[in-house]
């Protein structure tokens, strides 16, 4: 064996070592990586001025070292190896066969390879955010845009240019120069892709499942708006509060309320109908529905057997209704007992409303029309009756102007 085979064997051994360094780092220095490449360029020359045939033993090794360094090249050197790799290949200037320059791109050749399940689930990620964002900024936006609007239609914009932005090479070089750093580099990112896009969906269910608590406060808002006699105000919070919640019930019930105080009882009645849908224990909205079914004429015994399971509901054993529910069921079952023309059964009802609110200003009225439609009671005491729905009106908000006026006239010329 001659010197030259003793030199070529003693540069794969040094070459060997080089890569059992390598192999044995995480983090691999430039001038470890150098080193491998520059000695394996060494051996490279020396085969290429050799001129006789070389034994098995002497190639063997060399060829398992080169595919110790390709199985390391394909977890990866980092970013600035393939940098340091290329400026090396530029000073060599090797020919077709020194792949050793090119160790870089194998970590990038087998990330594009896997790259595929990355990329399908930044999709998948992708879609569910924008499919979520238009449901959420429909919700916001479905009456007019207001400040949270307007503000959560910037983060999900924002969210959704971000996650876009993910998958250019422009954006990460981009980040490289704010931070000053080639932490991030700028080679293919599925991974960071992936998680980028899982990032902005993370945001988007976060503010998907936030609704209800967003909807409470706008309720609240429109509560305190109505209470300050701005009901035009107090609609546009409710149903901004019902967009955003569609199942929330007590917000429906305060929607038909406002509109009951601007007098659009068709929407109110719409309103209170999605409420009762929405919890059928909300005792109050089956309440004013049926009392507007009543004032409609057209549904009274539609309202009446709603009140009478109300009634029923309310007075059953371990109910513990507020004198207020019982007041409103009691009246307004008599109301309808009294509008299908059961005198008697209308009394009995109003009697018992009395009961539950003695200042019950609609009750005395309804029941003095109950009570001289029977002819069984005293005209004193219906007078009685009729003086008391004029003394308790200002207090009872369902009275009717037409009750008040058959009061007066029912009185007039009587101490």
């Amino acid at each position: 064996m001659g010197a030259g085979t003793e030199h070529l064997q003693a540069l794969i051994a040094r070459y060997a070592d080089a890569i059992a360094r390598i192999e044995a780092n995480t983090t691999i220095p430039d001038e470890e990586l150098a080193s491998v490449v520059l000695v394996r360029e060494q051996v490279s020359q020396i085969l290429a001025s050799g001129s006789s045939e070389l034994p098995l033993s002497v190639v063997q090794p060399l060829l398992d070292t080169d595919a110790r360094l390709r199985k390391k090249a394909e977890v990866g050197f980092g970013e600035t190896a393939v940098e340091l790799l290329t400026n090396l290949r530029d000073a060599f200037g090797p020919g077709p066969r020194g792949w050793w320059f090119d160790i870089g791109d194998l970590a990038t050749a087998q990330i594009e390879r896997r790259a595929w399940l990355w990329t399908a689930l930044a999709g998948l990620f992708l879609t569910l955010s924008v499919s979520l964002t238009a449901d959420v900024l429909g919700r916001f936006l479905k009456n007019g845009p207001d400040f949270f609007g307007v503000l959560l239609t910037i983060v999900q914009a924002s969210l959704a240019v971000l996650t876009g932005a993910a998958f250019t090479t422009a954006f990460w070089r981009w980040l490289d120069r704010i931070a000053q750093s080639k932490l991030l580099g700028t080679g293919p990112k599925p991974v960071l892709h992936a998680a980028t896009a899982f990032a902005a969906l993370a945001g988007v269910i976060g503010i998907y499942f936030a609704l209800p608590i967003i909807a409470v406060i706008y309720n609240d808002r429109g509560e305190s708006l109505r209470s300050k006699g701005a009901a035009a105000r107090a609609i546009a919070a409710f149903e901004r509060a019902v967009a955003l919640d569609p199942n929330f019930a007590a917000a429906q019930y305060n929607l038909g309320s406002t509109y009951e105080m601007i007098h659009q009882d068709d929407r109110a009645i719409s309103a209170y109908q999605s409420a009762v849908l929405l919890d059928p224990t909300l005792a109050q909205a089956q309440n004013n529905l049926a009392r507007l079914a009543i004032l409609d004429g057209k549904r009274v015994n539609a309202a009446l057997e709603v009140m009478d399971g109300l009634v029923k509901a309310s007075t059953a054993v371990g109910a513990k209704p507020t004198m207020d529910l019982l007041y409103a069921a009691y009246k307004n079952r008599g109301w309808a007992y009294l509008t299908l023309k059961y005198p008697a059964a209308a009394a009995n009802d109003l009697r018992h409303a009395i009961e539950a609110n003695r200042q019950g200003a609609s009750a005395y009225c309804l029941l003095a029309k109950a009570e001289t439609d029977d002819a069984t009671s005293a005209k004193d005491k219906i007078d009685e009756h009729w003086r008391n729905c004029i003394a308790f009106a200002a207090a009872d908000a369902s009275v009717l102007s037409t009750w008040l006026e058959e009061a007066r006239l029912q009185l007039k010329g009587k101490p």
